[in-house]
């Protein structure tokens, strides 16, 4: 996709962050006090877990996690991400693993539809207080075809769960990434389009994010739903991009543009 056509998409589509201390005259860094966290929760599936195929084998790194966390901190958010997962061992929870960074904790469950978060969300939410949810769930109702007409009511019960536990947070809800499977095709868009309306009825601490604009290349898949490198470099992206659009309007800088055709997506 072009960079026009991403910016389009994104600005279809209130937190000021403050200058990051490269900005700032050293004096000024010197006497700085420490930026204090900003939990941010990463909830939702194996995309959010990070699971795809390498080499042909099955792996589970950082996915969009760890090239997010470098971008924020890079603009002086002190982001400590929070969660439940990983956990010592494949279990229930479908979220084993350590990844390659040092802040890894998240909720991705692998498998996990919209209701099977929405049951454990409040438990999570109280326990780990995020400022900021960074919410894409559906692509496993869509998978096992689980009552999808009423996958975007399930989405704003779930959203709804969010807010009552932490009123105060800013919710990232994401639509989902397109299948590589043409026939998904059809479902993934109705469940989307219903994700953009809940999204809009919820008032302004609960925004849109267009991941859908993730999946129109075949280099962004390891196999028919997950994405390759370059695929989670471009939810990476996405996140970030409509991050600083909602809480620091035009102070961030771009960074890697996945779309180049350089990079992981080369």
């Amino acid at each position: 996709m072009k960079r026009t056509g991403v910016i389009a998409a994104l600005a279809a589509l209130v937190l000021a962050m403050p200058a990051t201390a490269a900005a700032m005259p050293e004096r000024e860094q010197a006497a700085a006090k420490p930026k204090p966290f900003v939990n941010v929760m990463p909830l939702g599936d194996s995309l959010t877990w990070g699971y795809q195929i390498k080499n042909g084998k099955a792996v589970v790194i950082d996915g969009y996690r760890k090239d997010l966390w470098v971008r924020l901190r890079k603009v002086g958010m002190n982001v400590n991400f929070v969660g439940s997962c990983p956990r010592p061992k494949w279990d229930k929870w479908k979220c084993n693993g350590k990844g390659t960074m040092g802040d890894n904790n998240h909720e991705g469950h692998s498998g996990y539809r919209i209701d099977q978060l929405s049951a454990n969300v409040p438990a999570w939410v109280n326990k780990y207080k995020p400022q900021i949810v960074l919410l894409m769930a559906g692509t496993n109702d869509i998978a096992q075809r689980y009552d999808l007409k009423n996958a975007p009511a399930r989405m704003s019960k779930l959203i709804d769960k969010i807010r009552a536990a932490r009123p105060t947070a800013h919710i990232f809800v994401a639509t989902i990434p397109q299948y590589r499977d043409p026939a998904n095709k059809a479902r993934v868009k109705a469940y989307n389009d219903g994700v953009v309306k809940v999204v809009r009825s919820k008032g302004k601490l609960v925004h849109l994010v267009p991941q859908h604009i993730v999946g129109t290349e075949r280099k962004d898949f390891s196999d028919h739903v997950h994405p390759s490198d370059c695929g989670y470099a471009k939810l990476s992206f996405v996140w970030y991009n409509t991050l600083e659009r909602d809480l620091a309007p035009n102070k961030w800088p771009t960074g890697y543009w996945p779309w180049s055709n350089t990079g992981v997506c080369g």
